[in-house]
């Protein structure tokens, strides 16, 4: 088995909903673990690298499969090898990108601190309000506040699997493409810093 470690700063806020509210203060808030961290879901990884790994293939005249998906485990395209279909599991692992230990401590500390104040202190507001089209006034009622996560804050994660040292090459050419993850890309939010995401490879790990 073998380790690619990643490791990212994020520039701006970014936008990873939960699907949930938060008792009128929040329409919507952030995805967070069992004890308050934010977080980043592994698929959400999966799902950024998969599309860089598809540009990339792409740019390189390699052929993929697109409307007919492999089913053949023994002559699969390199995205399915990789990455799976609804007819062959793939053989790597993402973990879910957690905040790093020491901003961990950081929160922690200010957590405890503010014990009973309603909100998260590594989060901010953000207020929005559609406006009409046919008055070009702000839609009364409209008022939506997304939580949204403080700029600069880092995570890691992990990929795992048994895979090609030329797999990994391709891997993490894809991995280094990446400017931004989660959503509303185009307000601006999600922006990694300019070193992008720091990659590590571990050839062996004990199972």
């Amino acid at each position: 088995m073998k380790e690619i470690s990643l490791n990212f700063r994020f520039k701006t806020p970014y936008i990873i909903k939960s699907g949930f509210g938060y008792a009128g203060i929040f329409d919507d808030t952030m995805l967070r673990d069992g004890r308050g961290f934010l977080y980043i879901p592994g698929s959400s990884i999966k799902g950024r690298i998969r599309a860089h790994m598809q540009k990339l293939l792409r740019s390189t005249g390699e052929s993929f499969c697109s409307d007919v998906i492999c089913k053949d485990r023994y002559h699969l395209c390199r995205m399915c090898r990789l990455f799976g279909s609804p007819f062959v599991e793939g053989p790597l692992v993402f973990t879910d990108s957690k905040l790093t230990d020491k901003q961990k401590k950081f929160f922690s500390a200010l957590i405890r601190k503010e014990e009973g104040f309603p909100f998260n202190l590594d989060t901010t507001g953000f207020a929005s309000t559609p406006i009409t089209r046919k008055r070009l006034t702000a839609l009364k009622g409209g008022l939506h506040i997304t939580e949204l996560p403080l700029d600069g804050l880092e995570f890691q994660s992990r990929i795992i699997g048994n895979i090609s040292d030329e797999d990994i090459k391709k891997l993490i050419h894809a991995i280094r493409l990446i400017t931004h993850l989660g959503g509303n890309k185009g307000k601006g939010v999600g922006r990694l810093t300019d070193e992008g995401i720091k990659v590590e490879v571990i050839n062996e790990i004990k199972t």
